[in-house]
Parts: structure tokens; C-alpha cells; sequence
């Protein structure tokens, strides 16, 4: 929800922006509209644009990263699991006990992520 109303906000911002550009653009006196003018106003707005994708560029790639960490954990997690339940079949019938709470451990905790 605070995604949406993020967005909601900036979207806003940028109409209201975009109003008061076309009020001030009507009631400017002509010297304010000059060519140096629009070439000031042409290179910030290329600045800014850039420091807009810079940071979404930045964000994109922490989210990969944490993405990444978290599947490089989950592997990580089976494959010890997978090497704990072959340690218990080595160990025979005896640990057969041990290896069904095992499944069932591991089967609730799945269910319990996915819901």
C-alpha cells in the first residue's frame, strides 16, 4: 500500500510541476524566454534525468543483489539438507524416525513460506 500511495504522490508532484510550467510560461516577459534560457533549462533537466536513473539504476541493483543473497541461503539450505538426509540413510532403519520428522519439518516450513 505505501508503494501506491509513493507513486500516487509523485505522480501528483509531477502534474503540479508541469501546471505551474505552463502558467509561468504564459506570464514570463519575453526576456526570460530567450534561447541561453532554454538551453539552462535543457541542461538541468538532462541532469536531473540522469540522477533519476542513476537511483533507480542503484535500487534495481540492490534489489538484485538481496534477491540473489536470499536464493544463494535457500540453495545453500537444501543442498545441507539433502547431506544431513544422506547422512541419516547411512545410518540405517535406526535414523528412518529421524528422517520422517525431518520431511515433516521441512514440509510444514515450506507451507508455512508459501502462505
Amino acid at each position: 500500500m505505501p508503494e501506491l500511495a509513493i507513486s500516487a504522490v509523485v505522480c501528483l508532484c509531477v502534474m503540479a510541476g508541469a501546471s505551474i510550467g505552463i502558467f509561468l510560461g504564459r506570464i514570463l516577459p519575453p526576456e526570460h524566454l530567450k534561447e541561453e534560457t532554454r538551453n539552462i533549462a535543457t541542461v538541468a533537466t538532462g541532469i536531473i534525468a540522469t540522477l533519476a536513473a542513476l537511483v533507480l539504476g542503484l535500487m534495481v541493483a540492490s534489489a538484485k543483489n538481496s534477491f540473489d543473497m536470499r536464493a544463494d541461503e535457500i540453495r545453500e539450505s537444501g543442498a545441507r539438507l539433502i547431506m544431513l538426509d544422506r547422512a541419516l540413510r547411512q545410518y540405517g532403519p535406526g535414523a528412518q524416525k529421524t528422517r520422517d520428522l525431518l520431511r515433516q519439518l521441512i514440509a510444514s516450513c515450506v507451507w508455512q513460506a508459501a502462505a
